[in-house]
């Protein structure tokens, strides 16, 4: 009922759409965790979120950005549950989520006719904002168990058919890092399984994450990073590169732990949170 309470007077701005989707999927996810599918249950609940999505520029359902990225602070923060372990999941990604808004910024400054130390300058801030999401994923590790995790908070993480298509839930830090991904190396990739990847996430992203991602495209050329410090073969330049991957590869592994360590008690056949 809350949730048709809502409906009605749907928003025109787009801060306000994406708000309102935030919530309104807060509550769709909680009904389908407890075996109601909205969708099916209130006629005029599909147009709704369709129309929000629209508005929003938006998949007509909540992401990342609403679930961490625009969600209040303090006691007007949204949650699934009442427990710490959800504050803390929350509260660990959301810092980090900003940092990567910024590292995405920084990085669509760079020009064709940047200079190496520029560059350089730009993926500092990347470094920072990775190393930030490794030390969050770290915390939730410790504080968080794989048995808590996997039947208090993830059933809230289920896939929602609109209008005939599977949108996933909120989910993914790999949604941010697609963009700084896509600048680094992947822009000028011609690998199949990264193309496939990289197009089942964008949609997923927001519009300023995507128009960022366009700004650098249309700025260097479509030349990605690591292809141009390869190019240009500036010690500095290749150094900071390298720099970042490592920084990506050391948040991944104990993301991938928390992942292997949640998928070993799940029943076979499971599927992540996203």
């Amino acid at each position: 009922d809350a949730a048709v309470q809502l409906v009605p007077d749907l928003p025109s701005q787009p801060n306000i759409a994406i708000a309102a989707l935030r919530d309104i999927d807060i509550i769709a996810s909680s009904l389908l965790r407890h075996g109601i599918n909205p969708t099916e249950a209130r006629p005029g609940f599909t147009g709704a979120l369709k129309l929000l999505g629209a508005v929003a520029t938006n998949v007509p359902r909540g992401t990342i950005a609403t679930y961490v990225g625009i969600n209040p602070r303090d006691s007007r923060r949204r949650h699934f549950t009442s427990t710490e372990q959800e504050t803390l999941f929350v509260e660990s990604l959301t810092n980090g989520y900003h940092l990567l808004d910024f590292a995405l910024f920084d990085i669509t400054k760079i020009k064709t006719e940047s200079h190496s130390s520029d560059i350089v300058d730009a993926l500092g801030s990347t470094v920072d904002a990775v190393d930030n999401m490794r030390d969050a994923i770290i915390t939730v590790h410790r504080n968080i168990s794989p048995e808590f995790f996997s039947a208090n908070i993830r059933p809230y993480f289920e896939p929602l058919e609109v209008d005939g298509e599977v949108y996933a839930a909120p989910g993914g830090s790999q949604l941010q890092l697609l963009g700084i991904e896509y600048a680094l190396w992947g822009c000028d990739s011609a690998d199949e399984e990264y193309t496939k990847y990289f197009m089942e996430n964008l949609k997923y992203l927001t519009a300023g994450q995507k128009q960022l991602m366009y700004t650098y495209l249309q700025n260097s050329a479509g030349k990605s990073i690591f292809t141009r410090a390869n190019e240009e073969g500036d010690k500095q330049l290749c150094y900071e590169v390298a720099g970042v991957l490592r920084s990506l590869r050391k948040f991944r592994y104990p993301h991938k732990k928390v992942a292997d360590d949640n998928f070993a008690i799940r029943p076979e056949g499971a599927v992540g949170s996203g």
